[in-house]
């Protein structure tokens, strides 16, 4: 469960390590490679340092409301202006590291239970977050860690930044047999588009 903090302001930031970059790689992929039903060209995802930067920078801002929110933005990518899509997480656990990544993606991808594939709606809760990490498109993530203050505790905001971002609106991901869409001389790894460099193995943490 999240909480909501007021007048925060930001104390440190914490740099992922590459174990832990793999490790959101990792999850991610798998995460995307599960969705029901199947998608036909899901993209397999891969560490973006321009997102991190990006992350690290908006981390800074320490939100003050629910992290379930999905936002997305226009932005520089490697100079070419394109949507960025972004999920954000905030609790009042202190501690960083692979552990923390899991809880936030996981939470992310946890709210696709309030997800209507056919409607491509959410029912009930925003599922905001789930359509962006199974967006079929990205095929880029970067993450930060701030920790902040309100004056009174500490709380640790988490950060992923997306590209290419999902349009509000538009459906996550094609509905089809796996990888049957990925393209001409395309590798299909675990139901994901594209080669893969890591085992898509969610369990080891770094």
């Amino acid at each position: 469960m999240t909480q909501a903090y007021l007048s925060a302001r930001p104390l440190r930031g914490v740099r992922l390590n590459n174990e832990v970059q793999r490790f959101v790689v990792n999850t991610h992929n798998a995460f995307r490679s599960t969705v029901d039903p199947p998608a036909s060209k899901m993209q397999r995802i891969e560490w973006d340092d321009e997102l991190e930067r990006i992350a690290r920078r908006r981390s800074r801002y320490c939100p003050t409301h629910d992290a379930s929110s999905r936002l997305l933005f226009t932005g520089q990518l490697n100079n070419v202006t394109e949507y960025i899509g972004e999920n954000f997480y905030i609790t009042p656990t202190f501690y960083t590291g692979a552990s923390l990544m899991y809880k936030a993606m996981s939470y992310w991808y946890t709210r696709g239970t309030y997800y209507a594939y056919r409607r491509n709606r959410c029912r009930e809760l925003n599922c905001d977050s789930f359509t962006q990490i199974v967006y079929e498109e990205t095929t880029k993530v970067g993450c930060a860690i701030t920790i902040c203050t309100d004056e009174v505790t500490l709380f640790t905001a988490v950060y992923c930044n997306y590209s290419p971002g999902l349009v509000p609106g538009d459906q996550p991901y094609t509905r089809g047999r796996s990888c049957s869409e990925c393209g001409y001389a395309i590798e299909c790894f675990r139901s994901v588009c594209g080669e893969s460099k890591y085992s898509f193995d969610i369990f080891e943490k770094a």
